[in-house]
């Protein structure tokens, strides 16, 4: 079996020397140049010659410099030749970046901004009127987690397919990680990093996202990201007196799960003890302060 063949079904595969797949890449490399290229305003080529161009990237086949090659190993091998598609109406902005190209399935009305990424050694789904937002990354790849097994540059990969269903949007510089699938109608805010899979009609904000199911969006705040403490402190004014632990905590402790609220703070603090605190100024079940 072939490296090509290893990496298309998810198995391990030399990633960094096998030449067919070197190719494969620098072939798309060229493509993506010539699309991004004819989109700079100062080109003036038209939205049909953009269209070509971007077609080039996701079929193989339509890369003048790679026509004759790819017919020949097509004829051969027709397996290894998986050309992806684009729907109607569908929006790619300028500059698009990905690996291979053939693996990029976009259905209908949808809408990529400017900067994404698709590591695509595997199949890269995305499902009809899905709006994707400015430098989001898909990332397909993943390495060993043994050190002594990754052997840099002699080493092997492992790829893993991303599917994105309908409706769904997936705000600015997400990370979508392989083996991840995300349910019709989601949403994912922006520098959200998602490694679940994603039910349907999720929601789902902030730098980590765990455990999150229905509207219901909740997060694992440690002291060790990097937030002002001033706003903290600008949170639980109700609560002066109250210490918090200048180390990281453990994850159960203080800040063990938070309510991520969206507003000029970006994030709000409200562990267990300020809601006494918030009670006793409301005048809730105890005499006022």
């Amino acid at each position: 079996m072939s490296e090509k063949e290893k990496m298309l079904l998810g198995k391990p595969y030399l990633h960094y020397i096998d030449d067919t797949l070197l190719d494969d890449r620098q072939q798309c490399k060229a493509a993506i140049e010539r699309y991004n290229n004819a989109a700079k305003p100062s080109e003036a080529i038209s939205a049909d010659e953009r269209s070509r161009f971007f077609s080039a990237i996701i079929d193989p086949a339509k890369r003048t410099a790679a026509n004759h090659s790819y017919r020949d190993v097509g004829a051969k091998l027709p397996t290894l030749i998986r050309p992806g598609r684009i729907g109607h109406r569908t929006i790619v902005e300028a500059p698009f970046n990905c690996d291979y190209g053939y693996n990029i399935h976009l259905g209908d009305d949808v809408v990529v901004s400017a900067g994404c990424y698709m590591q695509d050694p595997c199949d890269v789904i995305i499902g009809n009127r899905t709006i994707i937002g400015p430098n989001v990354r898909f990332y397909g790849n993943s390495a060993s987690v043994d050190p002594t097994a990754r052997k840099g540059s002699q080493g092997v990969l492992t790829g893993g397919a991303i599917i994105i269903e309908d409706d769904v949007f997936i705000g600015g510089d997400a990370i979508i990680l392989p083996h991840r699938v995300i349910g019709k109608g989601a949403v994912i805010g922006a520098g959200s990093v998602v490694t679940k899979v994603r039910e349907a009609l999720t929601s789902l904000f902030g730098l980590l996202t765990h455990n999150c199911r229905s509207s219901t969006v909740t997060m694992h705040i440690l002291t060790h990201l990097d937030i002002s403490l001033t706003r903290i402190a600008a949170n639980r004014t109700c609560c002066p007196t109250q210490s918090w632990p200048a180390t990281r905590p453990a994850r159960s402790a203080h800040l063990a799960r938070v309510p991520l609220r969206i507003g000029a703070c970006a994030l709000r603090y409200r562990p267990k003890t300020t809601r006494v605190c918030a009670m006793r100024e409301r005048g809730e079940g105890t005499e006022s302060r």
